[in-house]
């Protein structure tokens, strides 16, 4: 999704309330435009494979919140939702049977009382996170055993939302919190002691930001805003601008968003943000971005219509490629499918696709890879899908 057009002398200071990233490094711009393009799956892809995981009594998994791959196994956070009435990680091996599952909701040792809103794997030490929004960590082993409970030190919010361990013995962890504090810190990996703030934004902007409110890369880690066109990499303990789209005539001023909400109650702030939302003032939000050897990736939600629900055909896809620039957006394939990876690596992106949605596949698959999705049946898992550009 990506092509690296030509460097700016300086990079450009984040606008308003928004912290500013160190320096005047340069930054590439990419161009593209945000109107439809029809797209089959064998226009990005040239291979699609089909994961099923296995489904039984331990493993039946309903809201899914993070999806990890170590070594080919894949680690996926589930959730039964609303109820909560368990919360664990799910460990599949590379053809989907089931191995077990770590963490468990409850009072016993090395259990977790509450919710777990995050996980991560610490591969180095092989050690799994689950993140709690009331800043407690739970540490297992591949294997599922307790290791230790820790707590976030020198740092107090109301609720911490996601997390992300870095390569430095750092992590990063996101919270959708207001102006007064910062919605994104750094901790020192040990300890989960804070070390310093990196993000501050008004509250509407930072819930805009999804659970992927950074990626990585070839090594470096990216974080990505919901309503600014720069994307920085965290360099060291600061951020820098390392690239920025350019929409062309849909193109909008984050700061002019800001100036709107700036002095309102929180009450004030929700429906100034709902009323900016509506009228195409901040026409769409970019809720998740990534990166592939071939493409950039970038996931938008359109205009709000006032539904507490997301309306599918309201979302849409941007892949660019980087070696030529084309970009393709859209909210569906000509298969059917709505794009929406759980999982991006350098190689290949994975999507969870429930048992209902798999025949938008069948055009465009393999006749083994079709054998796997003809055998599933209703109220299976959903199957983990990979695809190879």
């Amino acid at each position: 999704m990506k092509k690296w057009c030509f460097l700016l002398l300086f990079a450009s200071l984040l606008a308003s309330c928004s912290k500013s990233a160190n320096g005047n490094e340069g930054k590439n711009v990419l161009h593209a435009k945000l109107e439809k393009t029809e797209v089959s799956l064998k226009d990005l892809f040239s291979k699609i494979e089909v994961i099923p995981l296995e489904t039984n009594d331990t493993a039946l998994m309903d809201h899914i919140r993070r999806v990890r791959e170590v070594d080919g196994k894949y680690y996926i956070l589930s959730e039964e939702y609303p109820g909560f009435s368990y919360i664990t990680t799910m460990v599949f091996d590379a053809e989907g049977n089931f191995l077990h599952t770590i963490g468990k909701k409850g009072q016993g040792p090395g259990e977790y009382p509450w919710l777990i809103y995050d996980m991560d794997i610490d591969v180095k030490k092989k050690l799994v996170y689950m993140f709690s929004p009331d800043g407690k960590f739970y540490l297992y082993r591949l294997d599922g055993s307790f290791v230790r409970k820790m707590e976030i030190q020198g740092l107090f919010l109301r609720a911490y939302h996601n997390m992300e361990l870095l390569d430095n013995n750092r992590m990063l962890i996101w919270s959708g919190t207001d102006i007064e504090n910062d919605a994104m810190n750094l901790l020192d990996t040990d300890s989960v002691t804070f070390v310093k703030g990196l993000w501050k934004d008004y509250f509407e902007m930072n819930w805009a930001v999804s659970g992927d409110f950074c990626h990585k890369y070839q090594g470096k880690t990216y974080f990505t805003p919901a309503v600014e066109r720069k994307v920085y990499e965290l360099d060291a303990d600061s951020l820098r601008v390392a690239y920025e789209w350019d929409f062309g005539k849909d193109n909008y001023d984050a700061s002019e968003a800001r100036s709107n909400l700036k002095g309102l109650d929180h009450v004030d702030a929700r429906n100034q943000w709902n009323e900016m939302r509506r009228s195409g003032n901040v026409p769409y939000t970019i809720l998740n971005q990534g990166q592939m050897d071939k493409y950039h990736f970038a996931y938008f939600l359109g205009r709000y219509d006032g539904e507490d629900t997301v309306p599918n055909e309201n979302c849409f896809t941007l892949f660019y490629e980087k070696a030529t620039g084309k970009s393709y957006y859209f909210n569906q394939t000509v298969e059917g499918l709505a794009i929406r990876p759980c999982l991006i690596k350098e190689d290949a992106m994975y999507q969870l696709i429930p048992t209902e949605d798999l025949e938008t596949l069948l055009p465009v698959l393999d006749e083994s890879e079709k054998e796997k999705v003809r055998k599933r049946i209703e109220d299976d898992n959903p199957c983990l899908v990979k695809f190879i550009p």
